[in-house]
């Protein structure tokens, strides 16, 4: 059975190694997720500028409904010359 100092190595063994292999690996994750987090941002703002400038259903469909009354004004006026003729 182990004592308590040869536990205490042993621990003290496992650290050097966790520190040594483990942490490097977490350091190198969190230097990419800062540069994934960094890509976000960018997108973020591009989001933002594709949504001020986006056409939206409501206003695609006031400006048809507009363009169709145009157009049934128009047609009425032709039909009006048209009838004058006849």
């Amino acid at each position: 059975m182990l004592n308590t100092e040869e536990i205490k190595q042993i621990a003290h063994e496992m650290g050097k190694v966790i520190e040594m292999n483990v942490t490097p690996q977490f350091d190198q994750i969190y230097t990419r997720l800062d540069g994934i987090d960094q890509r976000f941002d960018g997108i973020d703002k591009r989001f933002d500028r594709i949504e001020a400038v986006m056409v939206t259903k409501s206003y695609l469909d006031d400006k048809l409904a507009d363009l169709e009354g145009a157009t049934v004004v128009r047609q009425r006026k032709q039909d009006d010359k048209v009838n004058r003729f006849f």
